[in-house]
C-alpha cells in the first residue's frame, strides 16, 4: 500500500494514511470518514499520482469515535467506557479507526480538506459526481444518548487526546464555510 506520510508512524496498519488516485486527484484515507464511498464513487486506484492535486475528508473526532464504538459493537455503558479507556490508553491497540488523524493529516499538505459534516457541499469541490447513497449505520437515539453520556464522562481526557484533531477540524470547517460565502 502506498502511504501518504511515513515519518514517525510505524504503527498505522491497514488502509489509514494510504493514497488512492485517478487522473485528477490523490485521496488520502482517513478511516471512519466516508473513505469507502469516496474510493468507489471516484473510481480511485491505490497509488499516488505525482501530477495531480491531493484531498482528504475528516470528521469531528468525537463523531468519528462514536462511529468506531458502533462498529466495535459497544452497546452498553460498560463496554463503551471500557473502549474509550482503551482508546485513551493506546488508541485501542493502535486501531486505525480511532488513531488521531492529525498524526498524518497536516493542512498545508492538501489542496482541499473536506468534512464529513458538510460532505455533500464539500464533495462538490472535488467532483461533479453525485453520491447516490451514503452509509446508513447511524445508531439509534438511545445508543447515541448513551455514547454522549460516556463521551461527557471522558470529555477532558478525550479533548486532550484529540486536541490537534479538534483544532484541525475547526480550522477546516471554518475555512470551507468562509470560502462558500465568498463564492
Amino acid at each position: 500500500m502506498t502511504q501518504w506520510k511515513t515519518k514517525d508512524m510505524p504503527f498505522l496498519p491497514g488502509y489509514a494514511n494510504t493514497v488512492h488516485s485517478n487522473h485528477m486527484w490523490n485521496y488520502v484515507v482517513v478511516p471512519k470518514c466516508a473513505s469507502s464511498v469516496i474510493i468507489d464513487v471516484m473510481n480511485l486506484k491505490e497509488g499516488k499520482n505525482p501530477n495531480v492535486k491531493t484531498f482528504t475528508f475528516i470528521r469531528h473526532p468525537f463523531k468519528r469515535l462514536k462511529s468506531y464504538m458502533f462498529q466495535e459493537k459497544c452497546f452498553d455503558i460498560g463496554s463503551t467506557n471500557k473502549k474509550i479507556e482503551s482508546v485513551l490508553h493506546n488508541w485501542d491497540n493502535n486501531d486505525l479507526h480511532c488513531v488521531a488523524y492529525s498524526l498524518y493529516i497536516e493542512k498545508q499538505d492538501f489542496d482541499f480538506i473536506g468534512t464529513l459534516e458538510n460532505f455533500k457541499e464539500d464533495f462538490k469541490n472535488i467532483t461533479d459526481t453525485q453520491i447516490k447513497k451514503m452509509s446508513s449505520r447511524d445508531e439509534d437515539i438511545k445508543t447515541n444518548e448513551m455514547y454522549n453520556i460516556c463521551l461527557d464522562t471522558h470529555s477532558k481526557d478525550l479533548s486532550n487526546a484529540y486536541a490537534k484533531d479538534l483544532i484541525l477540524f475547526n480550522e477546516v470547517l471554518n475555512d470551507n464555510i468562509n470560502n462558500r460565502s465568498i463564492h
